[in-house]
Order: structure tokens, then sequence, then C-alpha cells
């Protein structure tokens, strides 16, 4: 650059010498060596004032350079002109001692720049000097700049490291807990449900059962009303042809009268021992020994005495009778014998004795429906007496009907010991259910726990004072190697990592 500016100045003082040793006129050289020093001053001035840098003090120096172009093609264009002044002023004598003072003028000024230039000079050498120390400072932070992101890599790829391991740890305990979580869960809601079930299927199958029952007892009634017709047609039949062979024998009579009831028993569907029972002996509380022809089983230890031992012997007679008069008498002692029998049977007091819990009545079996409905017609207040005396009549057909009841009577309340039993389960079964319930608030809180203990590990991972993000950014800052930055969403991180509000509906 030094070069550059002798070779300008030599030029600068060539132009000088030349146009005075042309025209010798000093006014022309002072005017050039003015402006020279004017521009090379104010290039020195703009070059110290940029001076720190390197690359705006180049630029400058190209502008100078083009501005010192630009100048001196003016100041050709000036010489040119002066030429052509001078060239005039050869004709104006008196303007040239003018000029000639002008010139000294200007080489005066011209001198005195030149001994401005060594200083110059010198600035210029301290701005160079300044500028390369500029260019080695720049190499320097670039260094460090260098090195800083070397030490940014390597504490990114150990933070990257560490968050890898923390995901592996964290995706290692949550799948663990999830896992003995969701084993224990099953076990437990198999461990409830099972007696669940199976109770539930009991108690479908005891209701199955009872309505199978139900149905068969309706078709088995049906059925057996449809027999009952039959059966009393055949008994009464059969009760006429053996009262012929029977007539005039008592204890034939009361044996067959047993076996009618025998009958009429097994048609009823009661079972003899279990709802039944023949020929008891009971015992009065004065020692007396009662033996009913049946003992029928009612529901809560009650009992119905049934008694055949009436007599028909005026009955047949009447049938045989000849006449209307001696049928009427055949009635008559046939209703006789019947109140004392009432009244015998009534004696007894059987709802009395302690042994069992009788009704208030007595059955008193009529074997043969003629028998019990000519009674009926000749006498219609004979039943009503009857009952005063805790003794109700009954034939084939009534007596059917009334153990038909009873049978029913049993049904219904193994019916109801079944809903007792229905009862009794359904009451297990809300107890289940009950405890149920308490192992399913117990699981919820076990997973409010779980949720709370998540929440606490997302706090010391994240988002809690002191977080472990917090003091890897931290370590980070103070420099540790990484090859990878630490991910910004620290909260989408543990979002991945494990989402336990999926364990809570089933909502």
């Amino acid at each position: 650059m030094q070069s550059i500016l002798e070779q300008w100045l030599a030029g600068v003082r060539g132009i000088g010498q030349g146009l005075q040793t042309d025209y010798g006129n000093g006014l022309v050289v002072g005017l050039f060596a003015g402006i020279a020093i004017g521009v090379l001053f104010y290039w020195l001035r703009q070059t110290s004032l940029k001076s720190l840098y390197h690359n705006q003090a180049r630029l400058d120096i190209a502008n100078l350079k083009t501005g010192f172009e630009r100048d001196r093609y003016h100041l050709e264009q000036t010489v040119s002109d002066l030429r052509r002044r001078l060239a005039d002023s050869e004709h104006d004598a008196r303007t040239q001692s003018v000029v000639n003072v002008e010139l000294g003028q200007q080489n005066a000024r011209l001198e005195e720049s030149l001994k401005q230039i060594p200083q110059l000079q010198s600035e210029l050498e301290k701005t160079r000097g300044k500028l390369s120390h500029a260019e080695q400072s720049q190499l320097d932070l670039t260094q460090r700049a260098s090195e800083a992101q070397a030490r940014i890599d390597s504490m990114a790829e150990a933070q990257s490291k560490l968050t890898a391991e923390f995901q592996l740890l964290a995706d290692k305990i949550f799948k663990e807990q999830q896992r003995q979580f969701g084993d224990s869960h099953r076990a437990e809601i198999g461990r409830l449900l099972d007696p669940l079930k199976n109770q539930l299927q009991q108690f479908k199958t005891v209701v199955d059962s009872n309505r199978e029952n139900e149905l068969r007892e309706r078709t088995l009634l049906k059925r057996e009303l449809e027999q009952l017709k039959s059966l009393n047609q055949q008994l009464s039949d059969d009760a006429q042809s053996l009262a012929q062979a029977l007539r005039g024998s008592n204890k034939l009579q009361g044996n067959w009268g047993e076996l009618v009831l025998e009958r009429v028993l097994e048609s009823s569907g009661l079972v003899l021992g279990r709802e039944y029972e023949r020929e008891v002996a009971l015992k009065s509380p004065d020692g007396e020994t009662f033996r009913p022809d049946v003992l029928i089983h009612l529901p809560d230890q009650r009992f119905v005495i049934v008694d055949a031992k009436v007599s028909l012997r005026a009955y047949e007679n009447a049938i045989h009778a000849e006449s209307d008069a001696a049928r009427e008498a055949q009635l008559s002692l046939h209703i006789q014998s019947l109140r004392q029998h009432v009244s015998s049977l009534s004696a007894k007091n059987y709802e009395q004795l302690d042994a069992v819990k009788s009704l208030d009545f007595v059955l008193l079996f009529i074997p043969i429906e003629g028998a019990f409905h000519a009674a009926m017609q000749h006498s219609p207040e004979l039943y009503a007496d009857a009952f005063k005396r805790n003794v109700v009549l009954v034939s084939p057909t009534t007596l059917l009907v009334t153990l038909r009841t009873i049978h029913n009577i049993w049904r219904y309340q193994s019916q109801n010991d079944n809903a007792q039993e229905i009862a009794v389960r359904a009451g297990r079964l809300i107890d289940q259910f009950s405890g149920f319930v308490e192992e399913l608030d117990h699981v919820e809180r076990h997973i409010d726990r779980a949720k709370e203990a998540t929440d606490k590990a997302r706090r010391k991972l994240s988002t809690g004072r002191g977080n472990l993000v917090a003091q890897a950014k931290t370590i980070q800052t103070l420099g540790a190697p990484t090859k990878k930055p630490l991910p910004d969403h620290e909260e989408e991180m543990l979002d991945n990592l494990v989402d336990l509000s999926h364990l809570r509906t089933g909502d």
C-alpha cells in the first residue's frame, strides 16, 4: 500500500514538474498540489477512522482508489482547462504575475503537505498493525467458538444418553408395575366373579327347576282332575258291588273303607311316610290310646286326621229297600249312624293331644259318593252340625281335592323354602356384590396411588423444583460434553413413557 502511495505522489510530482516545465507557471502547479494534498488528507482521515475493521479498511482503500481515479480524471480535466486558460493568459501579460504568485503559494502548500506525508505514513502503519491484531483476535474467537461448539455437542450427547437411560428405566418400571397390577387385578376380579358366577348359575338352575316343577305340577293336576271323574265313577261302582258283598259285616265294611281311602291317598300324590302315616298310636293326657286311620302332615308341624270307620249298613239297606217308606226309614238310620260317628270323633278331641298339633277338625271319610250325597240331600244341616263339632264330612271326590290341596300346599312350601334359599343366596349375592364394590374401590385407590406416584416421578423428572431435566440442562450449560440436544418438550416425553389415565372405565 505504501508503494502505491509513493507511486501516486511521484506521479503527482511529475505532473506538477511537467506543468511547471511546459508552461513555467507556478499557479497551475500549486493548484494541482493543493488538490492532491486535499485528496490525500481526506483518504488518510477516512482510513484512520475505520482502522479497526480490516475488511472495511480494504473497502475504503478501494473506494479511495476509485475516488483517486475519478479525481485524477477531474484533475486532468482541470489541467486541460488550465492549459487552455494559460494559452489564453499568454495574451494577457498583466495576469502572468498573479498566476506566478498563486503558483508560488500552491507550491508552498504542496511542500507543507509533503512534510506531513511521513506522519501520515506512520499513522497508516499503526492502522495496519491494529488491523492485523483485529484479524488475529477474530481467528482466536473463531477457534474458541469451535471449541465451545464441540463442548456443547459433547454435553448434548451425554444428555441424550441420560434421557435414553432414564426412558428405558422408566419404561421398565412402568411396564413391570403395569404387568404386576394387571395380573393381580385380573386374579382379584376372577376371584370375586367366580363365586358370583357360580351362585348366579345355581340361582338360574333353581328358578328353572321351580318353573319346570310348577309347569309339571299344573299338567299333573289337570290330568288328575280329568281322571278324578273316572276314578269317582269307578269307586262308586266298586262301592256298589262291594256293598252288596260286604252287607252285614261291619269289620269288612271298615276294611273296605280303609282300602278306598288308601287308593285316594295314592291318587293324591302324597307319599306314605313323608306326607302321611297310617295307624299312628296317639295318647291322650289321660293315658288313653287312639289310632286314627290316617295322619296327614302339614307344614309348620301341623296334622290332619282322617277317620274311615263309618258304618254304611243303613245306606245299603236303603238302596235295596222295596218301598219309598222303607228307603226313607233306612236313610234316616243312615243319617243317625253318621251323627253318632260324628259325636264319637268329636269326643276324642284329637286337637287337644300334645303329641300332634292337629287342626281344629277331623275328616270323616265316607267311602261311597252315593252315601255322602244321600246324607246331604236327606239332611242338609248334617254337614253344618258336624262342622260345629270340628268334624268335616268328605267323600272320595272331596277328599281327593282336599288331599291335592294339601299336596299343593307342600309344593308351595317347597317353593317357599326355595324362595327362602333364594333369598339367602340373594343376600349372599348382595354381600358378594358389596365386597366386589369394595374391592373395586380398593383397586381404584391403588390406581390413584399409582397415578400419584407417576405425578411425583413427573415432577422429579421435569416439572418440580430441582428436577432431573433442569439439572441436565444446568450440566449442559456448564459445558458437559453432549452429542444430542435435550428435548424441548419434556411433558410429551413423559406422556409417551406411560399414560396411566387409561387404567381408570371403563369412563
